[in-house]
């Protein structure tokens, strides 16, 4: 398959909620001239697919199945896909229980060996091979977490957001809303097998709730979103030291709202987050030398319930996930300011919270 770069089009997979008004995975071709979509493909028959994740090669696909109950049992599940490179159409491969209920975030090693998986209720966090066919092997290592924190409605115990490898494969990271924290954990590149490093992990501020991360490897620092206080909270990655605490909202806004995602662009100079309740994402100039944040301005998405939202591979668009109001926004990202222009919204039946290019 042509990348992004090299072709007019490429291909977006859209995770949604079943239990509402998805359907599946939803397959849509992406103009990367204009940014226009258009649907493509319904895979039906997947339940929950929440969060997606694509092999590097772009050969196959994995989503959490995001139940509390999997096979009669309390569980989620996780499923992985082929895709056909002519069409962008997925063949089911299999499914392997999560190793907990409510798996809601995957990710890849980058040799495409492992997957990583959390499970937001259950405490756990777990690793997958992958054969070379591209199926799931049952879990090889799963950790079960143990705390809370002082919102007692949000943060009775561990609930585990996202988990993510270092690009070396050697650490790999997890954020919990429940205990207010970023794991670390040593990663076996050959068996699988994850340690947690309690020493290595990162304390954030009690009852902000971690959510997403982004890693920034030019100036050593990791940037964490927290669901609970709508802040990002700037950490050197190897000093574990919180740099930075820095509000994704406007001063003016005094109504109730939740962070859902956050990316670097390609370029590095911009950061953006995505702000539910508000329905903004806020952008943030990065500073190259020290990592700090400076807010520059939010944009309406023209939806409600912003959830995931994803920038295509060439930096030149934005798309968000509008849960609530069944509809993805584009838009078109300045290269200079980084600044957004809307540029369309697509309706869809779909309960959109997740965007993945096919690169």
């Amino acid at each position: 398959m042509l990348s992004a770069g090299q072709n007019s089009t490429s291909n977006i997979y859209i995770g949604t909620y079943t239990q509402n008004s998805g359907q599946g995975i939803y397959v849509y071709s992406f103009n990367n001239q204009t940014g226009e979509l258009a649907l493509k493909h319904v895979v039906k028959g997947v339940e929950n697919p929440s969060y997606l994740t694509l092999s590097s090669d772009n050969r196959y696909l994995y989503a959490v199945n995001e139940n509390m109950e999997y096979n009669g049992k309390p569980g989620g599940a996780v499923s992985s896909f082929q895709i056909n490179p002519q069409d962008g159409n997925l063949k089911f491969l299999n499914i392997v229980p999560s190793q907990g209920q409510a798996p809601c975030y995957i990710s890849l090693s980058s040799d495409n060996k492992f997957a990583l998986v959390n499970n937001y209720v259950g405490a756990t966090v777990a690793s997958f091979p992958i054969t070379k066919n591209g199926s799931l092997q049952e879990a090889v290592s799963v950790i079960t977490h143990e705390g809370s924190g002082p919102n007692k409605k949000r943060q009775d115990a561990p609930h585990m957001h996202s988990i993510r490898l270092e690009k070396e494969n050697d650490f790999a990271y997890a954020a919990d809303l429940g205990s207010d924290k970023l794991y670390t954990y040593q990663f076996d590149k050959s068996s699988g097998n994850l340690t947690h490093l309690k020493d290595k992990d990162f304390s954030l501020t009690p009852g902000s709730g971690a959510r997403h991360f982004e890693i920034n490897y030019k100036n050593d620092c990791i940037y964490v979103i927290t669901e609970l206080a709508n802040t990002i909270e700037v950490f050197g990655k190897s000093s574990g030291e919180r740099i930075q605490t820095i509000s994704t909202l406007p001063d003016s806004f005094s109504g109730q709202s939740y962070c859902a995602d956050i990316h670097v662009h390609p370029a590095g100079k911009f950061l953006y987050v995505s702000n539910r309740g508000h329905n903004s994402i806020a952008l943030f100039y990065l500073n190259p030398e020290n990592g700090e944040l400076s807010f520059k301005a939010t944009f309406s998405v023209h939806g409600n319930w912003p959830r995931n939202f994803v920038i295509d591979p060439n930096g030149k668009f934005l798309l968000v996930a509008n849960q609530k109001s069944n509809n993805i926004s584009v838009f078109r990202i300045d290269p200079d300011n980084g600044q957004l222009e809307f540029v369309s919204s697509v309706e869809t039946d779909a309960s959109p919270v997740c965007l993945k290019f096919s690169e």
